[in-house]
């Protein structure tokens, strides 16, 4: 009697696990169908089974998905293949998308708090308007052409991360560690970089007309040819001279002991006796 038991349970389960695979694969191609309401019924169904955070997305190949709107906080999607996906409001708090490409993704109004997007994570021209990834690692991210215009990166770590060409026009970025960080070129426009750490990060070439970099360390930073109109500079440590006169212009801009710089061609003169004075 005991061994009929034991058959009856095993062929049960066996069953069960058959339709527990069946399932998830039904649920991980709804992922990909057009239809948005499809799309999030499928990432609820997944997250009830607990499928949604136990590794069973990492790698998967969502590319051009609409997920508009969905819930995939605490989602582990490492090396998820997510270009042209539409992410915008997106909830991805906590979520774990190292080694993930969001080429051309749309992550407008998403949510990246204390995601983690460590390692080759193509980001590559992806919209990043108005996103939150406070607190998120983004260290060796590629972020090369990305919009992230208006996008909150408080407290971030983007180490060694290319942000070169990156439109970060009035992003908050205040406390981010951007330690070896490519900027080449990029728009950094009335920026919050306050407190920052840009130590040894790239700036060449970059807009940062009213930016706000109060306290921000710029230790062996290459400033060349970059655009300081008016940006604020008090209080900055590991800036030399040398560093300032890299620069296309700091017309206006205010040096760490707080003295401004005039509005006209006789900033460098003044830049000049500044230095000599010191």
């Amino acid at each position: 009697m005991s061994i009929v038991r034991w058959f009856t349970t095993f062929w049960h389960r066996l069953i069960q696990s058959r339709e527990h695979r069946r399932l998830k694969k039904r649920l991980i191609l709804q992922l990909r169908n057009r239809d948005n309401n499809l799309a999030l019924q499928a990432i609820d169904d997944l997250r009830t089974q607990g499928w949604l955070t136990d590794g069973n997305l990492q790698f998967v190949n969502l590319n051009s998905a609409n997920l508009e709107g969905a819930n995939l906080s605490e989602g582990n999607l490492r090396g998820a293949l997510l270009p042209n996906a539409n992410l915008r409001r997106v909830n991805l708090r906590g979520a774990n998308l190292q080694m993930s490409n969001l080429y051309y993704a749309n992550l407008e109004g998403a949510n990246l708090e204390e995601a983690d997007l460590q390692g080759i994570v193509r980001l590559n021209i992806a919209n990043l308007q108005e996103a939150n990834l406070c607190r998120a690692n983004l260290d060796d991210a590629v972020l090369g052409g990305a919009q992230l215009q208006g996008a909150v990166l408080e407290g971030a770590s983007l180490q060694r991360a290319n942000l070169s060409d990156a439109d970060l026009n009035h992003a908050n970025l205040r406390g981010a560690k951007l330690h070896l960080a490519q900027f080449v070129a990029a728009n950094l426009n009335q920026a919050d970089l306050s407190a920052t750490d840009m130590s040894s990060a790239n700036l060449a070439e970059a807009n940062l007309r009213q930016a706000n970099l109060q306290g921000a360390n710029l230790h062996l930073a290459n400033l060349r040819d970059a655009v300081l109109h008016m940006a604020d500079l008090q209080d900055v440590t590991g800036i030399t001279i040398h560093q300032l006169r890299q620069c296309q212009t700091l017309l206006g801009a205010v040096l760490p002991d707080g003295k401004r710089l005039p509005y006209n061609d006789t900033w460098r003169d003044v830049l000049e006796s500044w230095s000599t004075a010191k």
